[in-house]
């Protein structure tokens, strides 16, 4: 990463053709911290409220933050933004109450992966999962979160960014909100995430709290 920004490719990814792009900033719906849930992410409010500053949209947090919007809007937005719990791991996650490749939002609402393709995700250049719980087992090899970018992929999204393991509520904010800024000074997705990381690199602080974000699928411009 000190030298090259790096993304990941699905199989649906290595063979899609890349089609035109604006130069406008994207509009980006952003949804963070639906209540109520077993742990309260704040960093995730904040970090929803800050990209809709950085970038025009439109930000739906804590008990606005409904399956039924999400399903209603997420069509209209080339950028959606999920800060908010989730889980794919094999077995489900008990601590925050959710099965096998699912998405929590408000009123304890979650929303399978499998049923992506119904959003209408054809004009979507980025479907982000920034969660405290998008987690993997210690003996994960990845396979759960090419499954899920898969599967956004398969419904149109062109891009996903998600995390390997359970990420540190504040520095995933931190991140995320540096990687909008460097959005929408016109910085590919691929570089714009390897830019919002390096800070990290240089302060050496350990890869455990920065890493995990990862981008899979087309690292072009929006």
């Amino acid at each position: 990463i000190a030298k090259y920004p790096i993304h990941n490719l699905t199989r649906i990814s290595a063979t899609r053709k890349q089609h035109s792009k604006t130069t406008n900033s994207p509009t980006v719906l952003a949804f963070g911290n639906p209540t109520p849930t077993k742990i309260d992410l704040p960093g995730a409010e904040i970090e929803a409220k800050t990209i809709v500053e950085k970038l025009s949209g439109k930000h739906l947090i804590r008990e606005k933050a409904t399956l039924a919007s999400f399903k209603t809007e997420s069509s209209g937005f080339p950028l959606v933004h999920l800060a908010t719990h989730g889980c794919f791991q094999k077995g489900g996650c008990p601590g925050v109450g959710l099965e096998e490749n699912t998405i929590l939002f408000a009123n304890r609402e979650t929303f399978n992966i499998a049923d992506a393709a119904l959003l209408g995700l054809e004009n979507t250049d980025l479907i982000v999962l920034s969660a405290c719980q998008t987690a993997m087992k210690a003996d994960s090899n990845g396979e759960e979160i090419a499954g899920v970018a898969y599967l956004f992929e398969r419904a149109g999204a062109d891009a996903v960014i998600a995390s390997l393991w359970n990420a540190e509520d504040g520095i995933t904010k931190d991140i995320m909100v540096k990687f909008y800024k460097n959005v929408k000074e016109g910085m590919t997705k691929v570089e714009a995430l390897r830019q919002a990381k390096l800070g990290y690199v240089r302060e050496n602080i350990h890869p455990f709290y920065w890493s995990p974000l990862i981008l899979i699928g087309d690292g072009s411009a929006f």
